[in-house]
């Protein structure tokens, strides 16, 4: 089916949808049938791949069909200092790219970052967000919070002071309250 047929398929089905709504739904359209595509060349590659076994592991990323070539982005240029840039559909986020992102392209996390040239440790958030988020780490230092409640502290002689149980109220047969009270006091 054509982009055109989809889009105007989904226009006549939804006559009262803002067209960015419409928009939305088409790229999401357009991002499943991607993904429908990859998984149909990665069962047809198995299937070869089964018949010729090397007895090697592919990595991450070729196990979903997409390579360097795929991507719409430089990953030297993708992460900025106020965004980040999908590398494989060329979004801007203003934060960080998640896993939900990623996983509608059929990546995980470390796959991604394979896929990319990304070392194993490299945040996927603009530069901007990884400083804020260390400032506020140090301005909370979470670590003496930590020490703190690991160690005894001393409150002085109230605090070695033994804490009385609380005082049971029995009721007492054929009595009030107020008398099974006095009865119990005296």
């Amino acid at each position: 089916m054509s982009n055109k047929t989809l889009l105007t398929a989904l226009i006549s089905a939804n006559p009262g949808m803002k067209p960015e709504d419409v928009l939305v739904i088409f790229e999401k359209l357009l991002l499943g049938e991607a993904r429908i595509q990859r998984s149909v060349m990665l069962s047809a590659n198995s299937e070869e791949s089964s018949e010729a076994s090397t007895g090697e592991s592919q990595p991450a990323a070729a196990q979903h069909g997409l390579t360097r070539d795929d991507l719409k982005v430089d990953p030297a240029t993708a992460i900025q200092e106020d965004s980040i840039t999908c590398c494989v559909c060329g979004k801007q986020f203003s934060g960080m790219l998640t896993k939900a992102h990623l996983a509608l392209h059929g990546l995980t996390h470390s796959g991604y970052l394979e896929l990319c040239g990304y070392g194993p440790g490299t945040k996927l958030a603009s530069h901007g967000l990884i400083r804020e988020k260390r400032e506020r780490i140090k301005e909370f230092r979470p670590w003496e919070a930590r020490r703190k409640a690991k160690t005894p502290v001393d409150d002085g002689p109230q605090a070695t002071r033994k804490k009385s149980a609380p005082q049971q109220v029995v009721a007492l047969k054929d009595t009030t309250p107020m008398e099974s009270k006095q009865a119990l006091s005296s």
